[in-house]
């Protein structure tokens, strides 16, 4: 699948990101920046992600946009040329609009794919290095700075698990999320 546009909207707001046919490298921006691309990209794919669509070429060339609008309207997928309905397609069983199941993709499969790291990059040589430097260190320190590496990725997913829930829960999220004018709310009745 090749993307060519994301659009983001809200109902304030509309933000379109365009992607080279070829490849598309996110640069000039933080890691924070580049991660939320990426979970706006597999958030219309995967979803759901509202005021999320995306455009793209299959595999075979047809063209489709990834519609899913939010506000209580339903995510479909459309040929963008005939205007078919190709929803059905891309639906799981339990009625979610899915675009990387067909594939034999998990959205944290996807994930992993959509990164390429200096360490993709890295030559078989330069990897070797790596690995016969590493060997070089005292094991008893590298075993330990790894056990702190998984306790603290450990505890950062803990965190944002709870923000995530956090945030869902919070009325002032939802209200914001539905477009409520929080200003013009009385608070307190």
């Amino acid at each position: 699948m090749r993307w060519e546009r994301l659009i983001l909207s809200s109902p304030e707001s509309q933000v379109t990101l365009r992607f080279h046919p070829r490849l598309t490298v996110v640069v000039g921006v933080g890691p924070v920046e580049r991660e939320g691309v990426a979970s706006e990209l597999l958030g219309a794919l995967a979803g759901p992600r509202p005021g999320t669509n995306l455009e793209a070429v299959l595999r075979d060339g047809r063209r489709i946009a990834v519609l899913r609008p939010g506000w209580g309207l339903g995510d479909r997928v459309i040929d963008p040329e005939s205007g078919e309905d190709l929803t059905a397609r891309f639906e799981t069983p339990d009625g979610r609009l899915d675009l990387l199941a067909p594939l034999g993709l998990t959205l944290a499969d996807a994930r992993r794919l959509l990164r390429f790291t200096a360490m993709d990059a890295m030559a078989p040589a330069d990897e070797q290095r790596l690995v016969t430097g590493l060997a070089g260190l005292s094991q008893a320190k590298l075993w330990a700075a790894a056990d702190r590496l998984v306790a603290a990725r450990a505890a950062l997913e803990r965190v944002s698990r709870e923000v995530k829930r956090l945030r869902e829960m919070s009325p002032l999220y939802e209200m914001a999320r539905e477009g409520i004018d929080l200003k013009s709310v009385n608070w307190r009745a």
